[in-house]
């Protein structure tokens, strides 16, 4: 029987007949008491739904529709409504103000339509509003349940074939339904279109933080193939008994927080509503008194949040009681005060390194005394080669440019383009003996753990310098107990090409100063730091908060514009 679910659908549509009151999600407000339950019968129903309605307006087999939702129920069950549906769900990500990132994913991807909340302070609505009618000064006819389709007109965009913005909302209000209580009472039949395991399950995005997204497809088959081998399949007796849930802040519509595991395993996801208006005080709070009333042994917790819920769960619980069985980290490399703050939440402290072209490459368990980028040991089916910029292997310890190859289903086979195939992107990213070029900077150690520095593309180029931003981070972080967070960038300048600007996050109300930050990375270098060419920074920015992209990553094309703007205005030159 388990071979024959070969789909995600045909998994969550047996689990919703096997198990249909296990609570396949469970969400959070800002709030502690704003908690929401969705099971398995609830999440294959409702999404049934409204694939249905997609179908009545029309939604063909493998057409495109963005989603911008955020993390919250609606997500979930516009995700899988998509695929139900038998269309392409594609994540919306929306960085620009102007939507220029966007309208270009939507160009090469031929998206038809694009799922909004009606809310200014979503992007996405914020984005297409002036497209609709809505936006000229007109009126669009709304049904009342909480689900609108309005006519767009995105042609001198360059996004021709996006006609439809799928407008969903999140409250009741007065005699208009929300979209989840529109759906809850809804007499149609919950519709499922053609489904192969070849379709793409989800077009993710990468992250966006040193340039325009790439579009990455993964199918079923390959979703379902990679969590198998590394999990293992589930047993029809045991998913009927009751399993520990799992806490996960990550994007949905992110590869690292895709809910692969709830559909293809039936794990319970536990994580933050963000669709409900956020008290940004209550964060910690919240994302603590989920994991604690829902008993989860482990969880994924952005690392920005990190510092807040510590010492929010410091100061609130019996620490040592309630501490986590295992805590993981994504998203960037990590030093040892990182790592050590981790272990004060957790007993045992995980850390990968993963791309959204790859899934995960490396993973390791971190220790206190861990160096610094410690990434782990490859995963299963990962070959690693750390090379020069002529594709020649390094030795054991030298830092070069990561390359990645794998098993069948572990990295993609090209990018999502149908404007060209293959993409050019594609082309580039690949070796002729198909290995694939990470652009990450990192090196392998005598016993085969893999460190990652940063992104290839963040290597500061100052005279006759290759500079790696990673390790004049490491050091600010560690040594000045002010900063919670440093971000080296480049700055243009016509003789060395690069100069050097630090920019590190302090806690809101610090005194620290640039003087202070200048005064220590004076200390780093042993040259004269009147010589020019030496390679420490020249330029300081100190902020309470950093630009970031969806999935949390420090946004660092919009840094250094930033720190463009500020020191170079003439120049304002920043590269893809």
């Amino acid at each position: 029987m388990i071979e024959e679910l070969d789909t995600v659908l045909k998994r969550l549509q047996y689990f919703a007949e096997h198990i249909p009151d296990k609570e396949f999600f469970i969400f959070y407000g800002s709030e502690p008491g704003q908690r929401s339950a969705f099971t398995a019968r609830q999440v294959y129903t409702l999404s049934g739904r409204f694939a249905a309605r997609l179908h009545q307006q029309g939604f063909q087999r493998h057409d495109v529709i963005a989603n911008t939702l955020p993390n919250s129920p609606e997500r979930v069950i516009t995700d899988l409504g998509v695929m139900m549906c038998g269309c392409t769900p594609m994540n919306g990500q929306v960085l620009l103000a102007d939507g220029e990132d966007f309208f270009q994913s939507a160009r090469v991807s031929r998206c038809q339509g694009i799922i909004v909340c009606p809310c200014d302070s979503q992007s996405g609505w914020r984005l297409v509003k002036r497209f609709t009618s809505l936006g000229a000064g007109g009126e669009n006819t709304t049904s009342g349940d909480g689900l609108d389709f309005l006519s767009l007109s995105c042609e001198g965009v360059g996004a021709p074939e996006l006609k439809t913005a799928i407008s969903i909302t999140e409250e009741n209000s007065g005699s208009k339904k929300s979209f989840l209580s529109g759906l809850m009472t809804s007499t149609d039949e919950p519709y499922t279109g053609q489904v192969e395991p070849d379709d793409v399950l989800m077009v993710f995005t990468t992250s966006g933080s040193t340039g325009y997204s790439k579009l990455v497809p993964r199918t079923h088959k390959e979703a379902i193939s990679l969590h198998i081998d590394c999990y293992g399949e589930f047993d029809e007796e045991e998913i009927k008994k009751p399993k520990a849930a799992r806490y996960s802040d990550a994007r949905l519509g992110w590869a690292g927080g895709y809910p692969y595991v709830t559909y293809i395993l039936s794990t319970t996801r536990v994580m933050k509503n963000y669709l409900v208006p956020q008290d940004e005080t209550k964060h910690a709070h919240a994302i603590w008194t989920a994991i604690c009333n829902e008993q989860c042994p482990s969880a994924s917790i952005q690392q920005v949040d990190i510092d807040n819920v510590l010492k929010f769960a410091e100061t609130s619980t019996d620490l040592d009681g309630s501490k986590l069985k295992m805590l993981i980290s994504s998203g960037r490399p990590l030093n040892k005060r990182q790592v050590r703050k981790m272990h004060k939440l957790s007993g045992r402290v995980m850390v990968g390194y993963a791309a959204t072209e790859c899934g995960l490459i490396a993973m390791g368990c971190a220790f206190e005394d861990t160096e610094d980028f410690y990434c782990g040991k490859p995963a299963k089916g990962i070959r690693i080669r750390i090379v020069d910029s002529e594709g020649n292997d390094l030795k054991t310890g030298e830092t070069g440019t990561v390359w990645v190859k794998g098993g069948p289903y572990n990295i993609v086979q090209g990018y999502f383009n149908k404007l060209e195939d293959p993409d050019p992107k594609t082309l580039k990213a690949f070796t002729g003996d198909g290995w694939f070029n990470t652009n990450d900077s990192g090196y392998l150690d005598e016993d085969g753990n893999m460190y990652v520095i940063g992104r290839g593309q963040d290597t500061i180029s100052h005279g006759s310098f290759i500079v790696y931003p990673g390790w004049m981070e490491k050091k600010i972080e560690e040594h000045i107990e002010a900063v919670e967070e440093a971000c080296v960038v480049p700055v243009s300048d016509p003789v060395l090409y690069h100069k050097i600007c630090a920019c590190v996050r302090t806690a809101k109300g610090s005194d620290f100063s640039e003087t202070k930050l200048r005064e220590f990375c004076e200390t780093l270098f042993v040259e004269s730091t009147s010589n020019s060419i030496t390679p420490m920074p020249e330029y300081f920015m100190i902020m309470t908060e950093f630009p970031r992209s969806l999935n949390g990553k420090i946004n660092k094309r919009e840094l250094r514009r930033q720190a463009e703007e500020k020191f170079c205005p003439s120049m304002n030159v920043i590269e893809d």
